[in-house]
């Protein structure tokens, strides 16, 4: 084993890092290494821009929706849709 380090996290993650080593029967220190090694193959999958998707959400506000926090989704599709196709904002 190299070296290794000690990190503060909560008693609720604790508690969901135990639960996550007994269904892969590992130790808590094996589940943190399966965790980050998925976490990292998931962002490697992801080929997008978030620069574009942060500058377009400047101007979400102006979609005429006051409250979009369970569409969110929805809203900003139609938004880019709208951009895409050079419509009035």
């Amino acid at each position: 084993m190299g070296k290794t380090t000690t990190i503060r996290i909560s008693i609720e993650s604790k508690n969901r890092l135990k639960r996550l080593a007994e269904r892969l029967g590992v130790s808590l220190k094996d589940a943190v290494d399966i965790a980050i090694k998925i976490a990292e193959e998931k962002l490697d999958k992801f080929e997008g821009d978030l620069s574009i998707l942060r500058e377009n959400a400047k101007f979400i506000g102006e979609s005429g929706y006051i409250d979009t926090s369970i569409r969110v989704d929805e809203v900003l599709g139609e938004y880019l849709d709208r951009e895409v196709r050079g419509e009035d904002k």
